[in-house]
């Protein structure tokens, strides 16, 4: 019905203009589109909105939060070309800690039954504390959520190769939030 989309929302939105996000998703609602997708640097935010909006809220992203719109295509991919989400090895490569990409892909794809999951990634971009006490409860048992935390000196799509997994999903690290100013040689 209705689509709002700016490409420079961070500059030119009424957010950013000092409105508070609750009046802007009860104004953007009140328009009665189907649905609002909202993408946004602040983690949460998403949520947040979906408590002020009389209509579904879709999360395109909210900071370093979640990223659940990324999860289901990978997921549909993964379907698609597999044949079945059920029991596959899913390795997840690269930023984890900051990668909403990966915390989104782990935690969904831990819904699936005989799923397995593995994280590669270096020291300083390991998967988050709170995405393995999620997979925990799904019922991954430690095992099953094993963690190869190593060093960029070492090669990280050779070390996820030899996992003998069903499926990678690589993700690109940002090499400034890791702390470095180059990548470092693997």
């Amino acid at each position: 019905k209705v689509v709002f989309s700016s490409d420079h929302a961070g500059e030119t939105s009424s957010v950013a203009k000092g409105e508070t996000i609750q009046n802007t998703i009860r104004r953007i609602s009140g328009f009665k589109p189907d649905i609002i997708v909202l993408r946004t640097p602040k983690e949460g935010m998403a949520k947040t909105a979906s408590e002020f909006s009389s209509v579904p809220i879709i999360n395109a992203g909210d900071g370093k939060g979640q990223h659940p719109t990324q999860s289901f295509t990978d997921l549909f991919t993964i379907k698609k070309e597999k044949g079945e989400i059920e029991g596959q090895h899913l390795v997840i490569t690269g930023d984890l800690l900051r990668g909403r990409t990966a915390r989104s892909l782990a935690c969904l794809a831990a819904k699936y039954p005989g799923i397995k999951i593995s994280f590669v990634s270096p020291e300083v971009a390991k998967m988050g504390q709170d995405v393995k006490d999620y997979l925990k409860k799904c019922g991954l048992k430690p095992n099953d959520a094993m963690a190869m935390f190593l060093k960029y000196s070492q090669n990280l799509p050779i070390v996820a190769y030899n996992l003998a997994y069903d499926w990678n999903r690589v993700l690109s690290p940002t090499i400034e939030r890791m702390g470095f100013k180059t990548l470092p040689k693997c």
